[in-house]
């Protein structure tokens, strides 16, 4: 009786809800990137349970994150890493030709182009490498006068809100105002209450802290003896953000959003600070500040704090840039400050605004300058680029969160089984773990970014929510599913399976394997190794699939692996990931086809689908 009850379910279930026995329903279809592995660009491995502990308790983790890009301007931006590069002269020269006038500078690309924050598909990705970091938090750059960015921060809500029914958990949302208090403070506070947080929109995304609201904001002259302006004083939870890099003695009450190393530490009240408690303390990437003036300069002045300086000496030697050694110093004082809040800055400033002279007339005036941003070396941001820097400093900023915050421990596979690829799927019932996958990320992209740059992206196609993994003596089984029927293997860069295997081998970004990257028939699909030479492979086993309806079931010898009495690897799927030359052609029925793909993994980021994303692979374990 119970076995009949629990099939009649599963069949109600699977008919109502559009999953089966061999799914996962949207309760427990969690993506668990905690638990996921890495290897960055530069070799460094990701931090496990094993290695950083479990979970860790009252520990928040918040970034500086920037609502202000929309589209400006009529020629497209300047790239100032590819201008000095060529013209490494015109660094402190305003009016080198090489400059060029009424643009906007950016200090590289970032990965999705130069966007504007109020593309959807810019945002729903944002939110789940977020999510996939430990982010809890983000807090906007309102600092300046009035500006809210209301055009930004609503797509952004409404985005991540979407993201959040599909399994994401993004950070919650919270803003920075001016730093201090006055018109401009009080007309922000008034307007966000107004609109966002009296009729309780985005709710869900509410940063709180002690029980209410949170700002970063100076509340100091709002009145008392005005009820309006009172109310707004009680409703919040504030936090006066402090602007200066240097805080010998910083107040009760206030929060950093930058500073030098050893950072200002933030105590909330007398009371944490007697118990040695403390409240915040911030990490920067860089920081725009002159060593030997002691004073904020720009970033392309003398003696700045970039990426690879440290406080016993800066480093030179080449590709140092990508180490990021500041962010590394600043990162470690504040693991063993163990504040409840670490504030990172930052996320997507990009702008490098050039001035004739900045600071005008002071002690560390530079010419030319660039106050928040200059290139590689000289800028703050952690988001992924087009250049040098890649998404070296994303995966070093992931590990630095896993030993601040603590992860889960893998989920250990079930016992050994063997699978009938032409049997029941109900046989995969049993077989865990299920590895979650983000639904609702394969949305097509057709949006405005700076200027005159336009950008579309419509390769899209098999939405990857889930895989599993069995085993016997002799084989490994793989089960991927998407949310509907996956296309027909005829399709161009159909549904490849990336595997790393345990040792040292030749490979391509830490894979070792792929399936698929040649054309599959019917029935077989071909196993290929990478040779260690680009994204370079030969062919070594010839292995059955099945695609049935939005599950493909796969058998693997273990020997097509070199992995003969070996159980345990690491995996991922990915579905018509494409190169960014390729415009792709739009087929008859109005979908489109990208035809080629030739392993610059940064493509993982921007087109397709990737399951779990960017470097991340799932890990199959057993003990």
């Amino acid at each position: 009786m119970k076995s009949n009850l629990r099939t009649w379910l599963l069949t109600v279930m699977a008919g109502c809800c559009g999953w089966g026995a061999v799914g996962q329903g949207d309760a427990a279809h969690e993506p668990m990137p905690d638990t996921w592995a890495f290897t960055d660009g530069l070799g460094r491995q990701s931090l496990s349970y094993e290695e950083v502990g479990g979970p860790k308790a009252d520990r928040t983790l918040a970034l500086f994150y920037w609502t202000w890009h929309v589209s400006q301007g009529h020629q497209p931006p300047q790239n100032n890493q590819q201008v000095l590069d060529a013209h490494p002269e015109a660094l402190n020269d305003f009016d080198h030709p090489a400059w060029k006038t009424g643009v906007k500078n950016f200090w590289d690309e970032p990965i999705y182009g130069y966007y504007i924050t109020n593309d959807p598909w810019v945002l729903r990705r944002q939110g789940e490498l977020l999510a996939n970091a430990g982010v809890d938090a983000i807090f906007t750059d309102n600092t300046n006068a009035d500006w809210t960015w209301k055009n930004s921060y609503d797509p952004l809500f409404e985005t991540w809100l979407k993201a959040m029914a599909d399994g994401v958990h993004p950070p919650k949302v919270s803003f920075m105002l001016p730093f201090g208090p006055g018109g401009h403070a009080n007309s922000q506070i008034k307007s966000l209450y107004e609109d966002i947080y009296e009729p309780g929109k985005y709710r869900p995304l509410w940063f709180m802290w002690e029980g209410k609201p949170m700002l970063m904001a100076h509340p100091d002259h709002l009145k008392e003896d005005n009820p309006q302006e009172k109310a707004l004083r009680d409703y919040f939870t504030y936090r006066r953000n402090y602007p200066g890099y240097v805080n010998p003695s910083p107040q009760l009450g206030n929060w950093g959003w930058l500073s030098t190393c050893p950072q200002a530490v933030y105590y909330a009240d007398e009371a944490s600070q007697a118990a040695g408690r403390p409240e915040q303390t911030t990490v920067g990437v860089a920081v725009n500040h002159d060593t030997v003036l002691n004073w904020l300069a720009a970033m392309n002045g003398r003696n700045i704090i970039g990426r690879s300086y440290t406080t016993t000496g800066y480093h030179r030697e080449p590709g140092a840039v990508l180490h990021g050694y500041n962010f590394a110093e600043q990162f470690d004082f504040a693991l063993k400050t163990a504040p409840r809040v670490i504030f990172v800055t930052g996320w997507n400033e990009w702008i490098a605004g050039r001035y004739k002279e900045w600071p005008e007339g002071h002690k560390t005036s530079v010419p030319n300058a660039f106050p928040d941003e200059c290139n590689d070396e000289f800028s703050r941001d952690l988001e992924p680029s087009r250049g040098a820097l890649k998404d070296h400093y994303y995966y070093q900023f992931v590990n630095y969160v896993r030993r601040y915050k603590g992860v889960r421990p893998v989920p250990l596979a079930s016992g050994r089984k063997t699978i009938d690829l032409d049997g029941p799927m109900a046989q995969w019932e049993e077989v865990g773990p299920y590895f979650a996958a983000y639904r609702g990320n394969t949305g097509w992209r057709d949006a405005d970014g700076y200027a005159t740059c336009h950008y579309t992206d419509f390769s899209g196609r098999n939405d990857i929510v889930g895989a599993k993994v069995a085993r016997d003596d002799s084989t490994f089984y793989f089960l991927v599913e998407c949310a509907t029927d996956i296309t027909p293997h005829t399709d161009p860069l159909w549904m490849n399976l990336y595997i790393h295997c345990p040792g040292d081998r030749p490979g391509w970004n830490s894979f070792h394997y792929v399936v698929n990257k040649t054309a599959p028939d019917a029935t077989h699909a071909i196993v290929e190794r990478f040779t260690g030479t680009g994204y370079e492979s030969v062919a070594v086993a010839r292995v059955p699939y099945r695609r049935n309806g939005r599950f493909l079931t796969m058998a693997i010898p273990k020997s097509a692996l070199a992995m003969e009495g070996e159980e345990e690897l690491d995996f991922a799927w990915t579905d018509h990931v494409h190169d960014a030359d390729d415009s792709g052609v739009r087929l008859e029925d109005g979908r489109w086809q990208y035809r080629r793909f030739s392993g610059d993994l940064m493509e993982f980021y921007v087109s397709g689908d990737v399951a779990p994303g960017g470097r991340f692979r799932f890990r199959y374990r057993v003990r």
